[in-house]
């Protein structure tokens, strides 16, 4: 397991988060734990880059797909500077947001969703990044 120190990070943090054009954040179903795994993919993002969200909600994905739902982010790996970065980024990003987390990696994209796993649907989000 990858420990990272995202407090400490955080105060470094040169990752910029941006949308792709068309790409619509729908406010009133994005769940609340969403916006915390945005800001924990920046803090792991491999040398501080630009980090590109390429759908929530929008787009087309299977009919029960967690994007409808609000529980879902992808973003884009094709601007990482170096092969095995996309890969390294998926497993420190999974350790990072534990358990209830799946962070899949697509060809082009991370895919990452919120499912809780004996949780009840309850997440504790760190008080020092809130």
């Amino acid at each position: 397991m990858v420990t990272f120190d995202l407090h400490s990070k955080a105060l470094k943090m040169k990752t910029k988060i941006k949308f792709k054009p068309g790409v619509t954040l729908d406010l009133e179903s994005l769940q609340h734990p969403m916006p915390h795994a945005l800001f924990v993919a920046a803090l792991t993002c491999p040398d501080g880059g630009t980090l590109t969200v390429t759908s929530q909600s929008d787009g087309n994905h299977k009919a029960d797909s967690l994007h409808y739902l609000g529980r879902a982010w992808d973003i884009r790996i094709r601007d990482l500077p170096h092969t095995g970065d996309a890969r390294d980024w998926a497993n420190n990003l999974k350790d990072a947001l534990g358990p209830d987390w799946d962070v899949i990696l697509e060809s082009d994209h991370l895919h990452l969703e919120y499912q809780p796993h004996g949780t009840a649907g309850k997440v504790k989000l760190p008080s020092k990044y809130w």
